[in-house]
Formats: structure tokens, C-alpha cells, sequence
């Protein structure tokens, strides 16, 4: 161990979870060092551009579905809530950003099962909050409303590069009001 953060029981980028072994590769993940406040360019302190941090398909940045609490705390992504909801899953803290409290969810000892995007947070197909249904369709064809497989309603879509994730995305009057990465077993946000 090299004391970087590791996912616990869940989703390494680079290897299926069914398998174990080798999928494709992903890209690599943007170091932690990178502004979480805003998914627009930035300039880090050597004057280079900052890397811009995407949901999915692991995580954002070094947080990754399926680490324990502690590593997350660890990559300093996330604030303890202050006024936490302690009952089953446990949604103590949020990412780390300037705007809002997006919140993080654990569930015992399956460790990361949910991160929630805040504004200007975009998954690498570059669908974020306020996305059109049209720009979801298009980049997840495969998000469909289990309700009544409509235009509108929380609809879930598979994670391109990962066997174990789902982007859960809420649409209300044709635009993406709620988004989060879900690890497919998560039990809490069902």
C-alpha cells in the first residue's frame, strides 16, 4: 500500500469487477490537486491549465465508488456535514465545492456508493445538471424511464467504461435537474 486511496470491494479502474480482469482502459484520472469548485478550465499555481475533474466512470478525481469513508476523507473531496442523517445509509458528507452541498453516500461496509453532481460538473459525454433530454438521449441512448419511458422522471443509464456503475439522472420539463454516479448495488438510492 502506497497510501493512495484505493476503491474497497468495488470498481478499479482499469479491471472488471465480474471478471477481474483487464477492460478497457480509461482515461487517466485527473489528479487531486484539481479545483472541485468548477468543471471550467482553471490555471493551477505553476500557471498550467488545471485538469478538469468528469463524473464518472470511477469517480471524481480521486474519489471512487467503493473506498471506505476514511480513504475518502482522505483525498480532501469531501466536508463532514454538519448536521448529518445517520439513519441507513449514511449521507455525512459532502463534495467539496463553493456552490453547494452535493452530497456522498455510504452504506457499511460497501463503502462509496453514490456521488451527486454539482453545477458545472460534467460526465466525460458532457452531460451535467441543466442538460437537455435531446443531449441525454444522445450521449446515453440507453437511459429510459422505467416509470413510463417517457421524457421526464428519474431514468438510470449505464457508466461507458464501467460494469459496476449507473448514472442515475432525474429530467424535469426537458432538462437534467438531478445527476449522480451510483454504484449499480447501491441499495440507497433505489
Amino acid at each position: 500500500m502506497n497510501g493512495a486511496a484505493e476503491p474497497v470491494g468495488g470498481i478499479t479502474p482499469g479491471t472488471s469487477a465480474t471478471a477481474g480482469t483487464p477492460s478497457s482502459s480509461p482515461s487517466a484520472s485527473p489528479s487531486p490537486s484539481a479545483a472541485v469548485t468548477s468543471a471550467s478550465p482553471q490555471t493551477s499555481k505553476t500557471g498550467k491549465p488545471a485538469t478538469t475533474l468528469h463524473l464518472g466512470p470511477y469517480g471524481v478525481g480521486d474519489l471512487k465508488l467503493g473506498m471506505s469513508q476514511a480513504a475518502a476523507v482522505r483525498t480532501g473531496l469531501i466536508v463532514k456535514d454538519p448536521e448529518p442523517d445517520t439513519t441507513g445509509c449514511s449521507t455525512v458528507y459532502y463534495v467539496k465545492t463553493d456552490e453547494t452541498h452535493s452530497p456522498v453516500i455510504f452504506e457499511g461496509t460497501k463503502g462509496l456508493m453514490s456521488i451527486t453532481a454539482y453545477p458545472g460538473l460534467t460526465t466525460p459525454a458532457g452531460i451535467k445538471l441543466g442538460s437537455t433530454f435531446k443531449a441525454v438521449r444522445k450521449a446515453y441512448p440507453d437511459w429510459e424511464n422505467p416509470v413510463d419511458g417517457g421524457d421526464t422522471g428519474k431514468g438510470f443509464a449505464q457508466v461507458p467504461g464501467s460494469d459496476n456503475a449507473v448514472y442515475q439522472i432525474e429530467i424535469e420539463a426537458g432538462k437534467v435537474d438531478y445527476l449522480s454516479l451510483e454504484f449499480r448495488r447501491d441499495s440507497c438510492s433505489d
